[in-house]
């Protein structure tokens, strides 16, 4: 299992995997005995997902070049992708007897994960009393750090959300509206969510103004 830590890096990897994992069904198997597909999205090969350049920057990207570069670069850094030489992202692969250069994205991309560390992973602080060395945690075991695994489930859930929200939508795609359900139910939650979030925080600011409008009020009547 790989690692990282960068919120970049989990969006780059979040959005190639599920673009491989909603458009499976137009890779076309290179190593399967089947009809070629017509208009694939990419090829496959040995568990490896091969995707051309255009598709990469265009579909995956929206278009944005120094995006799709920057992703491929990050990709490759954590051995995601199959390279010839550690400074370039593309390969040369023959598909049905054309050379053609893709990004080759390794299956290892499917068990890639984040870890994080948690608090029981540090040594306990110590300071000095009259220079001996004591420790601020006692020497028990460890509570099981809870606080850090939710912490790491709800960003693995976040950046799942951010893959599925900036998919593209294929009219003509068998999960269309599969995806659209997703989507549709991922707006209404974070919409809510936020509308709570706003109504909390003007509930604290009105709750913070009071005691001055009531002191106002006092001293108001006082002087009259």
């Amino acid at each position: 299992m790989l690692m990282g830590s960068s919120t970049e890096a989990r969006l780059t990897v979040e959005r190639v995997r599920c673009f491989i994992k909603w458009h499976e069904s137009r890779f076309d198997a290179l190593d399967k005995p089947h009809e070629p597909i017509e208009d694939p999205v990419g090829y496959t090969r040995g568990g490896e997902h091969w995707v051309s350049p255009d598709t990469w920057r265009d579909t995956i990207f929206d278009g944005d070049e120094s995006e799709a570069k920057e992703a491929s670069c990050t990709l490759r850094d954590l051995g995601l992708l199959r390279v010839r030489e550690p400074r370039w992202c593309q390969i040369v692969v023959n598909v049905r007897g054309t050379s053609c250069k893709v990004y080759a994205v390794l299956p290892a991309i499917n068990d890639w994960r984040v870890t994080s560390r948690g608090y029981s992973d540090y040594p306990p602080a110590k300071v000095k009393v009259d220079a001996l060395p004591i420790s601020l945690i006692p020497s028990i075991p460890a509570p099981p750090d809870l606080a850090g695994k939710l912490e790491a489930a709800t960003s693995l859930a976040l950046d799942e959300v951010l893959g599925i929200m900036r998919m593209q939508l294929d009219p003509e795609d068998r999960t269309f509206q599969t995806i659209l359900r997703a989507k549709s139910a991922i707006i209404n939650t974070v919409l809510t969510n936020q509308v709570r979030v706003d109504e909390a925080k003007l509930r604290q600011r009105s709750d913070d103004m009071l005691p001055a409008l009531l002191a106002r009020i006092e001293a108001a009547l006082k002087h009259e």
